[in-house]
């Protein structure tokens, strides 16, 4: 799974915090603080190289249980309000 993901994602999770959430975060930070979940998909996955698509179940899920750390706007759309 990790081998599907685009290098700064790949990075987080190896050599940096090691976590989804620190994933999730670095990508809606990167898009402005405010982006669609296929934008999402897009900052984190590696086109051309995906062969599952467990890694964007587990986006949807941090983004879901991310309480405090994103919002939901509606239609796809999250929001990053704190750090």
């Amino acid at each position: 799974m990790i081998e599907d993901l685009a290098d700064e994602a790949r990075r987080i999770l190896v050599e940096g915090a090691g976590t989804w959430r620190a994933v999730v975060t670095a990508a809606l930070r990167s898009l402005g603080g405010r982006a669609h979940l296929s934008a999402l998909y897009h900052a984190i996955g590696n086109s051309g190289r995906q062969t599952g698509e467990h890694w964007r179940e587990k986006i949807r899920q941090v983004l879901q249980r991310g309480s405090t750390l994103f919002r939901p706007l509606g239609g796809g759309e999250w929001v990053l309000t704190a750090e």
